[in-house]
């Protein structure tokens, strides 16, 4: 209902929505102002392609392009608002607090306040988000350490050794220290040939080869998910969200609470009209469970492993010798000119994701992307002449 460039303000509370052309159109650049989370939040858009990208600087830019310079102030609201009120919700209100400490709004905060209490919802909850808000353009860094977002951030290893013993680490825990070795064995081989093939420091193959073949074999089976809900971890996140003292004690309410949506293979039924398997809930009667489970991991793969012989299991263990085959096939034919298009065929493992059908059908689709990839790649030769290859090798 805001004319064309007849804003004063934009309260952005989602990144992708304020830099839309419907958004930006009602900005003027002399008189508009603009308070914008810049937490990147999921869309829709990630149902149809889990590979979306959007690139926040430039949506940044194309706001900060409408406005005077010094009228646009960018605030990770979500993040920081989530970690001091334990609710992503809060967020809105701490957005309208951040714009009126700014001298955006021309409204009093006792108006602001009795309007909240009028409407008789979480009222405590959000005037706290609301002052917050306040707060964080009177001292950004004291909010910041408060709600500890610096250490939310997620910074990536750069370093092709530090990528290496991280995931030797993981995979100890998942497994065991031999089934650690033989992915640290593996990564290393490929960084030695690598750098005589190409030379130089970045190692890029490498660590697109670390990262995909980590993902292959840290599947998430029965064992995992189990020793996930039970090393101390999720414990620790309902505590530290729901206030909790003794997140294990007998007299835990949110405890009792909890329950778990499992669509186990052995035990689920199947819908009748599309055969994919149903998920049932389970009480926290199922935490005992589950921390029994998580000691059998050493079972994995085993001929005692009740769960690896389903035909999920089955596809995650194929995986596993199909990557370490690829690595080595790309190896052998590396060159400086095809260093890129040897990066781009190992990570195509990554797009298998999901379970049950999900993965399933992006398992199949990866298979053949895979063969016409490596045909490509391995002198134009044929898919039988590949596979003839690695069977001669093989032999």
């Amino acid at each position: 209902r805001i004319p064309a460039g007849d804003a004063d303000l934009m309260i952005g509370c989602d990144l992708i929505v304020s830099a839309s052309d419907d958004a930006l159109a009602k900005l003027d650049i002399e008189r508009s102002h603009a308070v914008i989370n810049d937490t990147l939040s999921p869309t829709a858009e990630f149902v149809h392609n889990p590979d979306t990208i959007y690139h926040d600087e430039s949506m940044k830019h194309s706001i900060s392009d409408e406005l005077a310079k010094g009228n646009v102030d960018f605030f990770p609201a979500t993040e920081v608002a989530n970690a001091l009120m334990g609710d992503t919700i809060a967020t809105n209100l701490f957005m309208l607090g951040y714009a009126y400490q700014k001298g955006l709004i021309p409204v009093s905060a006792e108006a602001i306040f009795k309007a909240l209490e009028l409407n008789n919802v979480r009222v405590d909850f959000n005037k706290k988000s609301f002052m917050w808000g306040r707060k964080a353009v009177l001292d950004r860094e004291a909010v910041e350490n408060t709600a500890g977002v610096k250490k939310l951030r997620f910074t990536p290893l750069e370093e092709i050794n530090d990528i290496i013993e991280n995931r030797y680490q993981d995979l100890s825990e998942y497994q065991d220290q031999n089934y650690a070795e033989s992915y640290r064995s593996k990564i290393s081989m490929v960084v030695a040939a690598e750098s005589k093939i190409v030379g130089g420091e970045e190692h890029l193959f490498a660590k697109s080869a670390a990262k995909v073949l980590h993902k292959v074999m840290a599947y998430k089976d029965e064992y995992e998910v189990a020793r996930l809900y039970t090393d101390g971890r999720f414990q620790k996140q309902l505590a530290e969200h729901f206030q909790v003292e003794n997140i294990e004690g007998k007299n835990s309410d949110i405890q009792s609470k909890v329950s778990y949506y499992f669509a186990a293979p052995l035990i689920s039924k199947r819908d009748p009209d599309t055969g994919q398997l149903i998920k049932r809930k389970y009480g926290s009667y199922a935490l005992p469970a589950m921390k029994l489970l998580s000691r059998f991991k050493h079972l994995r793969g085993s001929k005692l492993d009740i769960f690896g012989y389903s035909e999920e299991r089955k596809i995650e263990r194929q995986m596993f010798s199909e990557v370490s085959d690829t690595i080595d096939v790309l190896l052998e034919n590396l060159k400086d000119h095809n260093l890129l298009k040897a990066i781009e065929i190992i990570e195509l493992a990554l797009k298998v994701r999901g379970y049950g059908h999900v993965k399933d059908t992006n398992y199949q689709q990866y298979k053949v992307d895979l063969a016409e990839s490596l045909n490509s790649y391995v002198n134009g030769g044929s898919v039988m002449t590949f596979k003839a290859q690695k069977t001669e090798k093989a032999a």
